[in-house]
């Protein structure tokens, strides 16, 4: 079982008793998790999103604000102040959380008129590809700035499990 899995159960779970004979009971989960955080609060904080633990991303969006005012500060370009970094964010997540082209339902393909089915034409608002266009959301001038969450993003979630599971290793019979 995946450790996304685990924490999943364990963020819902009634009986958060530790249990000294175990490595993976709920209480350790989401103390590994918790460790984890200390090192990558961002990575922890879109795990516990993606696993439903946290319906509306406000800590991830505050997370993802910072980040981008640190960065615009740094890219000596147009600087973002904490607002601005804030819609910004929220945009930058809701495309990471849903890219699905609304036209053609992420398929690629246009819908027949009148009939549900696919034609063989490729869909014209997203080009075929079944995503959204992430480039057009954003002006020219925020658009690096953008760019650089989505992959941060991208980023800490690919090491929050990891990071997790290194926490309970030190305990594991690997």
């Amino acid at each position: 079982m995946k450790i996304e899995d685990r924490y999943s159960s364990a963020i819902r779970s009634s009986n958060l008793r530790s249990n000294p004979e175990t490595n993976q009971s709920d209480a350790d989960v989401l103390g590994a998790a918790g460790l984890a955080s200390k090192h990558s609060p961002l990575a922890i904080a879109l795990l516990r999103l993606f696993v439903g633990g946290d319906s509306n991303g406000a800590q991830v969006v505050e997370h993802l604000a910072a980040m981008a005012v640190g960065k615009a500060y740094r890219m000596g370009g147009a600087e973002i102040g904490k607002p601005d970094a804030l819609t910004l964010a929220w945009q930058v997540l809701a495309y990471h959380r849903n890219s699905t082209c609304k036209s053609c339902g992420g398929h690629g393909l246009q819908m027949m008129p009148n009939v549900p089915v696919l034609s063989a034409q490729r869909c014209p608002a997203c080009k075929g590809s079944g995503k959204r266009s992430f480039n057009n959301m954003f002006s020219i001038e925020r658009l690096e700035l953008a760019r650089w969450l989505l992959v941060e993003m991208e980023r800490e979630t690919a090491i929050a499990g990891p990071l997790a599971m290194a926490r309970l290793a030190p305990r594991l019979d690997l």
